[in-house]
């Protein structure tokens, strides 16, 4: 006897259903899950022009295994490889990247931009979301608390070690080095000057100019450094002591990470008339 047809249609539809979509057991599998789903679904609702998605999910799982990226050969390939790149790096940046099921994500990533439907419900989705982002300003207060309380620590410190540091009513500590000549700098007034910078809580190095730079106060500029110059005048060199509120903050640069205080020394070359 032979099993009717619609009936092994049935069965081979229900494999294939099995076969794209998981079965989700753990809270950790739906998270990853819907960090892959929410990634794919941003680049589905703004689509960037002749993006190569294959290039693109290549990028975020060889980054995501650590191996190197091929040859480029062409611009397009190199936008969706750093986009992809991209992508995975911030998602190894986040608290949850050592228990990430990083493989039920690229799963998830590629399920979504092939345009399948979701094993998860709205509600499992947004409530998954929300959890991270609960996660993430969580370990961010955490973060923000522990380098507060390092750089308050340093500064009661060094104003002990050295009564020549003073401390400026915006929050920031600075010494004189060495006086200038003239008038004090203004907002907005073109200078020239160079400038050496270290992260404040280990003295390791963070920047310096290797040419004196000429640039307009306050554009752009961190909050600490607008204030910061205007206590300067020609010819000065001042150390000054920022706490990460008036550096960069919560946010970082891509050298500098999020809640770092920072040393500048900086010696004032010269100011033009506006």
């Amino acid at each position: 006897r032979h099993t009717p047809f619609c009936i092994l249609l049935a069965a081979g539809a229900a494999l294939l259903s099995c076969a794209c979509t998981p079965h989700l057991d753990t809270q950790a599998d739906t998270l990853a899950w819907a960090l892959g789903q929410n990634a794919a679904q941003s680049l589905l609702d703004n689509p960037i022009p002749n993006l190569d998605i294959n290039r693109f999910q290549q990028a975020v799982g060889s980054t995501l295994d650590g191996k190197t990226a091929p040859k480029l050969d062409n611009m397009s390939d190199s936008l969706a490889w750093m986009l992809g790149e991209a992508t995975a790096k911030n998602l190894q940046a986040g608290p949850l990247s050592s228990e990430l099921d990083t493989k039920l994500f690229k799963r998830a990533l590629a399920h979504t931009l092939k345009g399948r439907p979701s094993p998860l419900t709205t509600d499992q989705y947004n409530h998954a979301i929300a959890s991270l982002v609960a996660s993430v300003q969580a370990q961010a207060a955490r973060e923000q608390e522990q380098a507060d309380s390092a750089q308050k620590q340093y500064f009661a410190q060094l104003t002990a070690d050295d009564p020549d540091i003073k401390h400026h009513p915006s929050g920031f500590y600075y010494k004189q080095l060495s006086p200038g000549q003239g008038p004090t700098v203004q907002y907005a007034q073109r200078i020239l000057f160079n400038f050496h910078s270290y992260f404040m809580l280990t003295g390791q190095p963070s920047g310096h100019s290797s040419d004196p730079i000429i640039h307009v106060v306050g554009n752009p500029m961190f909050p600490g450094l607008i204030e910061a110059f205007q206590l300067m005048n020609a010819g000065s060199t001042y150390r000054f002591y920022f706490p990460f509120q008036l550096a960069y903050g919560a946010q970082g640069t891509s050298s500098i990470p999020p809640f770092t205080p920072l040393i500048y020394e900086i010696e004032l070359l010269q100011t033009f008339d506006n």
